[in-house]
């Protein structure tokens, strides 16, 4: 209150790699200072050098009242950084239980569960990509298109064969993926799991095909 109330100093000031004071505030979790800020109508949505937004780093911390107050203030969930990930992506990389929670907020204000990065990664891709698999499968729950494909047209049932997970691989089967379905590398899910001995072998030999397309009837 004292530095803003002399002239030379501003709410939106911003340091040598462009971040302002709200991106300090809400990276170290200062709650009190967030609605400080705010309040003297800063720039809720402000890029850094790297084009991040104060949200994105409430995120990378797991603030979560930090993420709510700022949605509430209009801080937008689909601006993009300089990779092209917005604040539901950078949640991908978080190993936190809070995390589940900070990504419904995301969606529920109107966070892209479809949105791509420059690589063509949707966060469910790069929640498998990144083997966040908890993430993975709270993505699958609330409606991400398990049918994506990356830009070398890996599909998600590949990602889940990759880490050899179990209950991912019969889940995406169970909604309808195709373990035939080849890459742009002409490999099928199929291939990758038997090419690397990965125990899911079994859950795709097994499963009655029956079963792949009970999602879709």
């Amino acid at each position: 209150m004292r530095l803003l109330s002399k002239k030379k100093f501003h709410v939106n000031d911003k340091d040598e790699r462009n971040r302002t004071a709200l991106h300090f505030a809400c990276f170290y979790g200062h709650l009190h200072l967030v609605n400080f800020l705010l309040h003297n109508k800063c720039n809720v949505n402000a890029l850094d050098d790297q084009k991040c937004t104060p949200l994105m780093k409430a995120v990378q911390s797991w603030e979560t009242k930090i993420v709510s107050v700022l949605l509430d203030n209009e801080a937008d969930p689909n601006i993009k950084d300089s990779k092209g990930e917005t604040a539901l992506h950078q949640a991908v990389y978080v190993n936190r239980p809070e995390i589940a929670t900070i990504a419904t907020s995301l969606l529920e204000f109107g966070g892209n569960i479809e949105e791509t990065t420059k690589d063509g990664f949707t966060p469910l891709l790069l929640a498998l990509r990144e083997r966040k698999l908890l993430m993975a499968k709270h993505l699958i729950n609330h409606g991400a298109n398990i049918y994506a494909r990356d830009d070398f047209k890996r599909t998600t049932l590949m990602y889940a064969v990759k880490w050899d997970s179990e209950d991912i691989v019969e889940l995406l089967l169970k909604k309808g993926l195709d373990h035939s379905t080849k890459d742009a590398f002409g490999w099928s899910s199929l291939q990758y799991a038997v090419a690397g001995k990965r125990q899911v072998i079994k859950i795709i030999t097994l499963l009655p095909p029956c079963l792949y397309m009970e999602e879709r009837v």
